[in-house]
């Protein structure tokens, strides 16, 4: 009862917020995003930020029909594309039987995983439509890193308590926090280079943490996608990174128990032979192509151009993004998919090149490690279609679509009008031509 109620009055202050000052309603949302944990409603799982998504929408849409006006992105034609290819395939899987209409159970229910796609493409347009400047990507930045370590700090407190692993908030996958880690690590080593000296130590200190916290989710994914952002930045742009990369490593031995020692050495059977994963304890990377690939086939076998609907079978079933959209909305879905991270790196290159300031430089190039990182992990583990990576993912191309339009697109103020005697002057001004050369 009390937690209803205090859903209820920070409903009504969002409603408030949404309708008369947008832009401090979306800072709200990245923590709930973070950290908000599962609620029941009616036998449906929802999240906090589901219920901010209402008066934001709903204020949102508000202000669209009175000033009739929207910041655009290059992104816009895409996402809509991306989100009636999810209803195509619904549909078309609603004909096969495949999706599920009449459950309220989250992991196969169809609405409900057509719903959450659409609140996120929601999410995307009213924070790229809010964020009107540098000063406002900046903050929503540093906003964005600050709710990452919300992430980070609730899961070593968990671990601390529990002393088995560091979980997420109630009802969330129990890898998750590694996310976090990898997201902070990704935009703290591009910041590094555009911040001020004052920052620096900051960002220092918060990559360190996140690279310490990052085990003890045991995702072993989220440990090798961090690693290869780590080598690259070594390799190509900052060379002090493969220095310093022992200390956490000799840290981690002393301070890591056994068992998470233990799962940072099952690496080592990455190339195992294994296709069941038993003896290499699931980390054989043979043993976690063959879901994937099994899948995919079946759809291409079966139902290739608008796959078998949303949620026809749970997103872990499959452990793999790209095969989860290519078996949820087929062919057509799939390509989207792809166009969309085409796109989306495009689009920082652009922003890098534009960038008038080093920070806004650091930022797109910190948001295309955030890319590189969701491409990488996202071949064995679900990640735009999951309630939390889904989530900050779209917060992160908000970001991006705003940082661009401000230094790729940047809107001229409008001249002065002319005074009548600069008219005069101009008018009777003499003029060159080449025959006085």
């Amino acid at each position: 009862m009390i937690l209803q109620i205090a859903l209820v009055v920070l409903g009504a202050m969002v409603a408030v917020l949404a309708l008369f000052n947008r832009r401090a309603a979306i800072f709200l949302i990245l923590p709930a995003i973070a950290l908000s944990p599962e609620i029941h409603v009616g036998g449906l799982a929802v999240r906090v930020e589901d219920l901010l998504m209402i008066p934001l929408a709903v204020g949102w849409l508000v202000h669209l029909c009175v000033f009739k006006h929207r910041q655009r992105t290059p992104l816009d034609r895409l996402l809509l594309a991306y989100v009636l290819a999810a209803v195509a395939g619904t549909l078309w899987g609603g004909f096969l039987g495949t999706a599920h209409f009449l459950t309220l159970d989250k992991y196969i229910s169809a609405p409900f995983h057509l719903l959450k796609r659409i609140e996120f493409v929601l999410l995307f347009f009213i924070m790229a439509d809010t964020l009107r400047s540098l000063d406002d990507v900046r903050r929503f930045a540093y906003v964005m890193m600050a709710s990452l370590l919300g992430l980070s700090a609730f899961s070593l407190v968990q671990y601390l308590s529990n002393g088995a692993i560091a979980l997420a908030p109630a009802g969330a996958p129990i890898h998750e926090p590694g996310l976090a880690s990898v997201l902070n690590i990704a935009l703290g080593l591009s910041l590094l280079q555009g911040a001020r000296p004052s920052a620096k130590p900051l960002l220092g200190a918060l990559m360190l943490f996140s690279l310490l916290v990052l085990p003890l989710s045991l995702g072993r994914n989220f440990m090798a996608t961090t690693m290869a952002i780590l080598l690259y930045a070594g390799l190509f742009q900052q060379r002090w990174i493969l220095a310093l990369l022992p200390i956490p490593v000799l840290a981690g031995v002393l301070l890591y128990p056994e068992h998470v020692i233990q799962r940072i050495l099952t690496f080592q059977h990455a190339l195992s032979t294994d296709v069941t994963g038993t003896s290499a304890e699931g980390a054989s990377l043979l043993s976690r192509v063959i879901p994937p690939g099994t899948h995919a086939l079946f759809t291409l076998g079966h139902s290739p151009v608008f796959g078998f609907g949303l949620g026809s079978i749970p997103l872990g079933f499959m452990d793999s993004e790209y095969t989860t959209q290519l078996f949820y909305t087929g062919l057509v879905g799939f390509s989207i998919f792809l166009l969309l991270g085409v796109r989306l790196f495009r689009m920082t290159r652009e922003a890098i090149t534009a960038a008038p300031d080093p920070f806004s430089a650091a930022l797109a190039r910190g948001l295309r490690f955030v890319l590189a990182a969701y491409a990488l992990y996202s071949i064995f583990s679900p990640s735009i279609s999951a309630a939390r990576a889904g989530g900050f993912f779209f917060v992160a191309i908000a970001l991006l679509a705003a940082l661009h339009r401000a230094v790729v697109e940047p809107v001229e103020e409008p001249r002065a009008p002319w005074s009548r005697a600069q008219v005069w002057a101009r008018h009777r001004a003499p003029r060159f031509t080449g025959a006085e050369a």
